[in-house]
């Protein structure tokens, strides 16, 4: 089985690197149904298995810091968003005032 042994190399190499996307929709969907065959020796199992986990966290750790990021984003562009209605607010109020002010002179 050279396979998980490409899959290995290109994974650990800086150059050949294997994107999550890839991955996730094409590399483990072929790697999980040989990880079942029965004509795999225990050490090619565990090969396998081991890669297979290793891609596993690669994804998960790479799309949770995505997320994270993402979450960021959004939670500062609500506190500017909330902040910049608290502006108007004040400014609104401010003019209000001046008005009466001026009003009343």
């Amino acid at each position: 089985m050279c396979l998980p042994g490409i899959y290995k190399l290109a994974l650990t190499h800086k150059k050949l690197g294997i994107t999550k996307e890839l991955m996730a929709t094409k590399i483990l969907p072929f790697l999980m149904p040989l990880s079942i065959e029965n004509g795999l020796t225990l050490n090619q199992f565990n090969a396998l298995m081991a890669l297979i986990k290793e891609m596993v966290s690669r994804v998960e750790g790479e799309h949770r810091t995505k997320l994270e990021q993402l979450n960021s984003i959004q939670q500062e562009s609500k506190y500017v968003g909330a902040m910049t209605v608290l502006a108007l607010y004040s400014l609104k109020l401010c003019f209000r005032w001046e008005s009466s002010c001026v009003k009343s002179r």
